[in-house]
């Protein structure tokens, strides 16, 4: 029985976690649970806790596949300090860490995009609330965001993905988490789509409030969400909720200059971290044309 995880999807929000999720779901020595997102090592704080948790997180895992899991609030400091000791305390040193990073302007745009389909925010307070609300630019300074992980489980066991090249080449990302998990680049099924792309911002439905109490009740999350399948669950949400109208802006100039300005540097900080993070094709600042 499966009490803790061999790999974690540690984030960044807004940066394809749910794509690559669904990718290393397909591939024949993994598994993988229904439920993406369980936020245990963030919820938990007590060992015998979290172990109780990952137990029932895992429980339809067959002996002898490797699992694990994808929660984007391990990489949201200052809210998840502590996950990555925990982490360390629960898997030891042989827990494998994943990271998606996009570029840093282009995933505040991503998030603020969700926000508004959430009606989380305002439009005409977009151009205050980014720089106000210190969440937007610290999901996006990755270097601050994979510190602690470093320095839990060292550079070696971290395996950072470009979201562009996500978007570009999925059958060699993956190919390269299966290497970093310690699988083989083998799929369950001959019919394996590596094209579809989850959770665009363009096809983001709106929770309504109703929908919230049921999706975050105990007895959804631990009894009803596990028996249903991912295509499942998103074909119920594409039936009962509505699409959210989410309009086109863009920050005042002013305002974008100063986020870049607070990302200068930024492939060097990374390179300097990591090791040849802005070799890969596009730097960490290019544009890219995603959701």
């Amino acid at each position: 029985m499966k009490v803790r995880p061999d790999f974690l999807i540690i984030g960044s929000m807004k940066c394809g976690t749910t794509t690559l999720y669904n990718d290393i779901e397909q591939l024949k020595q993994v598994y993988l649970p229904s439920e993406k997102e369980p936020d245990i090592l963030f919820k938990c704080t007590q060992a015998e806790e979290i172990r109780k948790e990952y137990c029932r997180h895992f429980s339809g895992c067959e002996s002898g596949l490797i699992t694990g899991e994808a929660s984007t609030v391990y990489s949201k400091l200052p809210e998840s300090k502590g996950v990555a000791e925990r982490a360390k305390a629960l898997c030891g040193e042989d827990l494998k860490i994943i990271m998606i990073m996009r570029d840093p302007i282009q995933r505040i745009y991503s998030h603020l995009r969700h926000d508004l389909g959430e009606k989380r925010i305002r439009l005409k307070d977009i151009n205050q609330v980014v720089l106000r609300d210190k969440k937007y630019v610290n999901y996006s300074n990755y270097p601050m965001q994979l510190e602690p992980w470093i320095a839990s489980f060292g550079k070696e066991s971290i395996l950072c993905i470009k979201f562009q090249d996500l978007n570009s080449d999925r059958a060699s990302v993956l190919r390269s988490v299966a290497r970093h998990i310690g699988v083989d680049f083998s799929f369950k099924t001959d019919n394996v789509d590596l094209q579809s792309v989850k959770n665009k911002s363009s096809e983001r439905l709106r929770t309504n409030k109703v929908a919230k109490v049921v999706i975050n009740s105990s007895m959804y999350r631990n009894l009803i969400r596990p028996r249903l399948s991912d295509r499942l669950r998103n074909e119920l949400r594409k039936s009962l909720l509505p699409k959210a109208n989410i309009p086109t802006f863009a920050l005042e100039e002013k305002v974008e200059l100063e986020l870049r300005r607070r990302f200068e540097n930024f492939d060097q900080i990374m390179d300097d971290l990591v090791g040849k993070y802005s070799t890969m094709e596009g730097g960490a600042l290019a544009t890219d044309s995603a959701q």
